[in-house]
């Protein structure tokens, strides 16, 4: 069985967005970055962009 963290993610700036994310331990890295660098081509005025595990 996959073992997984779940993540929260909202922004109200440039559009309003609130979701959690599954994401596998092994991938971690790799998706929290993706995500990070695709909210940056979303809203890149949005100042400081995380990804926040719970």
């Amino acid at each position: 069985m996959k073992e997984y963290e779940i993540f929260h993610d909202e922004s109200k700036k440039n559009g309003y967005w609130h979701c959690f994310y599954f994401i596998p331990i092994q991938r971690k890295k790799e998706i929290t970055n993706s995500l990070i660098e695709i909210k940056r081509k979303i809203a890149p005025k949005a100042g400081e962009i995380s990804v926040m595990s719970s």
